[in-house]
């Protein structure tokens, strides 16, 4: 874009860092916000020179404001001479009147800029101070918890173009907590360079706060399936502890089974010498022989017992061989990412896949998020 022609006239607003200028409006204009801490003023202009003169007289710039249009509502600009407050609105009528009343007009009563777009700018007062304009709608509410009043959107603007750019982190999934991640995308700064770290500026400031809420968004759905990551992992470490302690109870009953097996196997074979050597000097047997049918039938139960004790745990063992092998339950966290052709939307496609006792299934999901509203 072209210089553009400016005209500079000297006054009591010159000497604090002001000026009326003439100019002539160019398409896609950069707005530029600069902030005077004396009389605490925001000034807006669209014009390099303008901002680089007022600068010079104890104005801080605070960044691109905002982009306006080639065309639409004109945005008329007076200033009070006296304060060296500076008045936009889009009302012809409404800026006479301040001109009635003392006030002059920038630009000759022209157009500085003009109202267009979706972005809307708030205009704001209280009483004994100049008016604030911000396209910060967080801004605009803390403001108003000082006392200000909200006037309403005083016109729109063309927010900046930016792109998306995030720091990627790609899924894990071991045994711990807070292992699922998100991308979290990038902020910007008063000069539109990009930061890990929100910043609530009026330069930036829908771009911001949309990214503020889109990377919350990630964060709880990172949260969420980290969560039941965790949780599905605790319950499959859970089954393996349980199957231990089963197996463990298991071992100790057929290791009584079988001590009971070997104990009546001894008084069996005891029996059977008593009753040979009664038999020997002919004595008579049958005491030790219903004794010894008792201790038959005592095996026998005692075999059947180790036979059943030893069933269930070849089965529990089985069923931790069989949940080791077919490996821990999880869930995993998956994406990838669009953008609109205008860069303006983003759109985060998640699948999520829960591994649940061998099985797999797929959950997708999708996050979107539009820059411009």
């Amino acid at each position: 874009m072209k210089n553009k022609t400016i005209k500079l006239t000297i006054s009591m607003a010159a000497v604090l860092g002001l000026s009326a200028v003439v100019m002539n409006v160019k398409a896609n204009m950069t707005v530029y916000q600069l902030y005077l801490p004396t009389g605490n003023q925001y000034f807006m202009t669209d014009s390099t020179y303008e901002k680089s003169y007022d600068m010079k007289y104890g104005w801080t710039y605070q960044g691109v404001n905002w982009q306006a249009p080639s065309s639409g509502t004109a945005v008329y600009r007076t200033y009070n001479p006296n304060s060296g407050e500076h008045f936009f609105t889009t009302s012809h009528y409404e800026a006479a009147a301040t001109v009635k009343a003392g006030w002059r007009w920038d630009n000759n009563g022209k157009s500085v800029f003009y109202s267009g777009g979706q972005e809307p700018v708030y205009r704001l007062y209280k009483s004994g101070q100049p008016h604030r304009y911000t396209p910060n709608i967080s801004q605009v509410n803390s403001w108003a918890n000082q006392g200000w009043k909200k006037e309403g959107i005083a016109f729109y603007a063309i927010y900046p173009n930016q792109n998306w750019s995030f720091d990627t982190m790609y899924y894990t999934y071991s045994a711990q907590k807070g292992d699922v991640h998100t991308p979290q995308f990038d902020y910007l700064n008063s000069n539109g360079q990009a930061i890990s770290t929100y910043q609530n500026n009026n330069t930036y400031a829908s771009y911001n706060n949309a990214i503020y809420n889109f990377n919350q968004n990630l964060a709880q759905v990172a949260a969420d399936a980290d969560y039941a990551n965790w949780q599905a992992r605790q319950k499959w470490s859970q089954q393996l502890n349980d199957l231990e302690v089963n197996l463990n109870q298991a071992q100790a009953t057929v290791n009584a089974a079988q001590a009971q097996v070997k104990q009546y196997q001894i008084l069996i074979n005891q029996q059977q010498t008593y009753i040979s050597e009664d038999q020997k000097e002919g004595l008579p047997t049958l005491q030790d022989q219903t004794l010894l049918n008792q201790y038959q039938i005592n095996l026998d139960t005692a075999n059947h017992n180790l036979t059943q004790t030893q069933a269930t745990y070849n089965a529990l063992l089985a069923k931790k061989n069989s949940l080791i092998a077919t490996g821990t339950d999880y869930v995993k966290l998956s994406y990838n990412i669009t953008r609109s052709v205008d860069n303006k939307k983003v759109t985060i496609h998640f699948n999520q896949s829960n591994k649940l006792a061998g099985k797999i299934t797929n959950k997708p999901s999708n996050l979107t998020s539009v820059l411009s509203r």
